[in-house]
């Protein structure tokens, strides 16, 4: 509880302030103070405000559509207003050309003016949106060189945040950092379409390499592929041997999507759906395996993939 008596508050109002003491200690809890037109208390550790301020009213901020960034360029997210603490800052990103794109990844959140004391932005509320469907990306706890009065972020996730459309912060004397207080995501969803390939005999495989944004993540997937195998006089071939569609972000561990009995007379077709686990490299590989026929033909295909929401890792042998 606030000790009013201990805190100096007098007649007509409490004690106003050029600066916050740094002389304190735990006896005096509840010393209570007005300071840059806020009221601050001494909780017997640090200096705390409540937060009643009005929001900043910033430009939209239009980015050049002819250099575009790219999603793990570190950037800075600057405002005009910070500086003098007296307001929650609201900022809004774009492209100039209203086109939908990343903005990059912030890394950092500061002011375009000098910030003589941090202490005085204790608990200020930061926002990004992100404007016209565009998405930007968090860096955790940078360990790069700030400039100038701006500071890192902690997502209090330990990791990385990507495909964000709007995030809200607060600055943390005590961590010297901009906490993430919370934010949404874009739904990210991919459609990849395969290019017509063929091989000859002895080869019997077509693989394809897919790069997806973001990595260690589950991803649902559905999959199809249009296939011929023909002899040497074109002339198109049963299945002798089991063509099989197999779909794996690690090599050692391939995923069995579709496998077509041997006997068959034509299979065109090869297909499936599943939900696969992408690791670090942001890889998925997708083997085709055609065994007959002097000539094997990719004519169609695709893959669909849909980020999956935060999962938690609950994968078991039955």
């Amino acid at each position: 509880m606030i000790d009013f008596v201990y805190s100096k508050v007098k007649r007509f109002g409490i004690e106003a302030l050029n600066n916050l003491p740094t002389d304190l200690t735990s006896e005096h809890t509840g010393y209570t103070v007005l300071y840059n037109d806020r009221l601050w208390f001494w909780n017997g550790f640090r200096w705390c405000t409540w937060n009643n301020l009005p929001w900043s009213n910033e430009t939209d901020l239009s980015l050049d559509s002819a250099n575009p960034r790219t999603e793990t360029q570190l950037v800075v997210a600057t405002s005009s207003f910070l500086a003098n603490g007296k307001q929650n800052i609201n900022l809004s990103y774009g492209y100039d050309d209203l086109e939908a794109r990343t903005l990059g990844m912030f890394e950092f959140l500061g002011a375009s003016l000098n910030i003589d004391d941090w202490r005085k932005l204790e608990d200020i509320r930061f926002c990004l949106t992100a404007a016209n469907g565009c998405w930007f990306n968090i860096r955790n706890n940078s360990n790069n060189q700030a400039p100038s009065n701006h500071k890192r972020i902690i997502t209090k996730t330990q990791t990385d945040l990507f495909f964000v459309t709007k995030a809200e912060f607060t600055y943390s004397y005590y961590a010297d950092a901009w906490i993430l207080l919370n934010y949404a995501k874009r739904h990210w969803f991919g459609r990849f379409q395969f290019n017509p390939r063929s091989i000859s005999a002895p080869e019997t495989e077509i693989n394809i390499d897919v790069l997806l944004p973001v990595g260690n993540r589950y991803y649902q997937f559905d999959i199809f592929c249009k296939t011929r195998e023909l002899d040497a006089s074109l002339n198109e071939v049963p299945t002798t041997t089991s063509r099989m569609l197999e779909i794996y972000s690690s090599v050692n561990d391939p995923m069995l999507i579709d496998y077509s009995v041997a006997g068959s007379i034509f299979v065109r077709s090869l297909q499936g759906s599943g939900i696969i686990k992408v690791g670090q490299n942001r890889m998925v590989y997708v083997r085709i395996t055609l065994p007959n026929g002097a000539t094997k033909y990719l004519d169609y295909g695709y893959i669909h993939l849909e980020e999956m929401d935060e999962t938690i890792n609950l994968e078991m042998t039955v």
